[in-house]
């Protein structure tokens, strides 16, 4: 969910909210599996919450938890404004499951503004990934930065 909603509060053992986290997801897993869903967990930068912020953190729960339909989400944005490690991405990448784009400097669609894609696309690449991927990143009228974010998503893809 949302930073607000999985925010630890103040002082709480960030061992306990990783013990509640995958309570959840125990409970939360196999109901998602009867229905079709993978369930993924999105690391977060450290600016939007303060639990699950790097890709690591996001496996270790979904290990914990170890069901097949809670995987790892991967957002471009979050990884690259933390200074996440692209062997993270490698390392896990059994686990996943989706990955987000969007420009680092003021969170837009590929190809609005200047943003080097090179090392989370290299990363996706050394991890074999070739699943599904969304932009989330404002885009305004649509119609104008689709085609340059498809050409911009292309090339780095390449």
């Amino acid at each position: 969910g949302s930073g607000g909603a999985r925010q630890a509060p103040d002082g709480w053992s960030r061992d306990e909210s990783h013990r509640q986290l995958a309570a959840f997801g125990r409970m939360l897993a196999p109901i998602a599996a009867r229905h079709g869903v993978t369930v993924a967990i999105e690391p977060l930068r450290k600016a939007e919450c303060n639990i699950l912020n790097t890709v690591a953190e996001g496996a270790a729960l979904a290990r914990t938890v170890n069901h097949p339909a809670l995987a790892l989400l991967v957002d471009g944005y979050h990884w690259a404004t933390d200074g996440d490690v692209p062997e993270a991405i490698v390392e896990h990448r059994g686990r996943l499951a989706h990955i987000h784009i969007a420009t680092t400097a003021h969170r837009l669609a590929p190809g609005m503004e200047a943003c080097d894609f090179r090392p989370f696309f290299d990363a996706l690449r050394r991890a074999g990934y070739i699943g599904r991927m969304s932009i989330e990143g404002g885009l305004g009228d649509p119609a104008a930065p689709l085609p340059a974010a498809a050409r911009t998503l292309r090339q780095a893809c390449s």
